[in-house]
């Protein structure tokens, strides 16, 4: 093969475009929710380990590609499964699946704990770390993002609710530079991260 990387930098591209916002990524998310499931009903719940993301330690999708690796019926073959989607959409599962439902704003908050899980170590805030503190002040209306379809207006409104309603993010709408789809996935990312952490 004359360029034996070419699918790799095929999915790298793909992923950028996706990023930019240049490509609808509802199929891509919609493929990689079935992956997840799959992945999900294979390990019998327990899916917090392989979830991974760009705020975690496991950044890189080490274990998520381990697991995927395994239960090879999970692999769909007509998209490239984005490790990023397949770990949003697994943390999508488990927040659905996984706790009751959330209260639209924090009851009550340590923000010993609190503050240090969205706070930037340094430079501006993300979209991972707003997304984090939508997840910390506002867990219930992130969680209706989630429960929402992908791509709809539904899930426009739910993310404008949600910052909206959460004005300690510094975010009052929707950011119009970052995909919804990306939004989404920084929340699933979030509120199964603050499951975690509060729960510990």
């Amino acid at each position: 093969m004359r360029y034996p990387n070419q699918r790799y930098f095929e999915r790298e591209f793909d992923m950028r475009r996706l990023v930019n916002g240049e490509v609808d990524g509802s199929r891509y998310y919609s493929d990689a929710m079935g992956v997840a499931n799959c992945i999900y009903a294979s390990s019998d719940g327990k899916v917090s380990p392989l979830v991974g993301g760009p705020l975690s330690d496991d950044p890189d999708y080490s274990h998520l590609t381990k697991a995927m690796r395994k239960p090879s019926a999970c692999l769909r073959r007509t998209n490239p499964a984005f490790a990023f989607f397949v770990g949003a959409a697994l943390a999508e599962k488990s927040v659905l699946a996984e706790h009751e439902s959330l209260p639209p704003r924090a009851m009550t908050l340590n923000m010993d704990v609190a503050e240090p899980f969205y706070t930037p170590a340094s430079g501006s805030p993300t979209i991972d770390h707003i997304a984090r503190c939508l997840a910390v002040f506002s867990p219930g209306l992130a969680e209706d993002v989630l429960k929402t379809k992908v791509g709809t207006d539904a899930e426009k409104s739910a993310l404008d609710k949600a910052y909206s309603s959460s004005p300690e993010c510094g975010v009052s709408k929707a950011p119009e530079t970052i995909p919804p789809l990306m939004q989404r996935a920084a929340i699933a990312y979030g509120l199964e991260a603050w499951m975690r952490e509060s729960a510990s």
